[in-house]
């Protein structure tokens, strides 16, 4: 059997891009039951919800699950985080390249990362691959869709939600997967917002017959013809390891392509202190920080910080948890 975790990160900061990231494995029945519980043991230092076990500046559990899953799945020594995020990325560097300006597409591509977890931490990695291979749950793939501040702008402009974009992302992973392995797929992916019924949303799944599993505020599944059976599961990367494994690594990647977006400010005013592009005050700083360079530089601002958020700061007209439009109650089809 295929099995899919998915989950995203970074669907609300200010700056940087939306990450969304699945895992596949080919599984057993037998071993499928145990995806469906947390990890256990010593396991579940490694594994688990990627809030509690990695943060910003210490992303080293996350660069270890990505290196040996990248290295295992290619078979190949992976030489740079630039290197991982090529191989991982759905969507290749031209695609991911065209809506840059040509005269500061370096801000978000231009200076990649260094490896920074330590040895012992990606030989833990690579035997815990191995152990889950002996319980019949070999990771076969980890894919993931980078959707960057330029697009969730230019999303936002034609009225479309972040959530609408996350879920559109997820779709295509599903596609992705069943694609790759030539058999239906069991996923589970991280609830969107607070949807409780998604069909009505989707994007590119509406072409395919679905029926209805259950729809609830803890868990949504449907049998979808040709696909597989798909569920959206709320607090899914605390219980189950497959959508785990993906939050840790897409929070990895997440955490790389912030750092080019620094590492670029830093190199014109190497004072400029690092930060994570969320909701806090070191992001505020790092805007204020910025804001000569990226005027001298004609930075676009749309390519900077995510207006949609900033413009709507305190006019509640996205509303978390829906992907519809202040406006209308019709859903909206995202078009990324």
């Amino acid at each position: 059997m295929i099995s899919v975790g998915i989950d995203e990160n970074g669907l609300g900061p200010r700056l940087g891009p939306l990450i969304v990231t699945s895992v596949v494995a080919k599984t057993t029945p037998t071993a499928l039951v145990r995806l469906r519980n947390a990890a256990k043991g010593e396991l579940s230092k490694r594994l688990g919800d990627s809030k509690a076990l990695i943060s910003f500046g210490d992303c080293g559990l996350g660069e270890a699950w990505a290196r040996a899953i990248a290295e295992r799945t290619s078979g190949l020594p992976c030489e740079s985080p630039a290197e991982i995020v090529a191989n991982l990325a759905l969507d290749g560097s031209a695609d991911l390249h065209a809506p840059c300006p040509a005269d500061h597409a370096t801000q978000c591509w231009g200076f990649p990362p260094r490896f920074t977890a330590d040895k012992d931490l990606i030989e833990q990695a690579r035997r815990d691959l191995t152990w889950l291979e002996e319980r019949d749950i070999d990771i076969r793939s980890t894919t993931c869709v980078i959707v960057c501040v330029g697009r969730i702008n230019e999303a936002s402009r034609g009225g479309i939600t972040r959530n609408a974009i996350d879920l559109s992302a997820m779709e295509r992973l599903v596609l992705n997967a069943r694609a790759c392995h030539l058999e239906d797929v069991e996923v589970v992916c991280g609830k969107v917002g607070g949807m409780n019924a998604y069909p009505q949303y989707f994007r590119h799944l509406s072409r395919y017959q679905h029926t209805v599993v259950c729809e609830g505020a803890a868990k949504s599944t449907y049998e979808i013809e040709s696909i597989g059976r798909v569920s959206w599961v709320r607090d899914a990367e605390a219980a189950h390891p497959l959508v785990a494994l993906a939050s840790l690594v897409g929070k990895c990647v997440r955490e790389w392509t912030m750092g080019n977006i620094v590492r670029f400010y830093q190199s014109h005013e190497p004072s400029i202190m690092p930060a994570s592009g969320y909701h806090d005050p070191v992001t505020s700083a790092f805007v204020e920080a910025t804001a000569k360079i990226r005027k001298t530089l004609s930075i676009v601002p749309s390519c900077f910080e995510r207006t949609c958020l900033a413009t709507r700061r305190g006019r509640n007209q996205e509303t978390e948890g829906s992907v519809t439009s202040s406006s209308s109650q019709e859903p909206l089809k995202p078009t990324l």
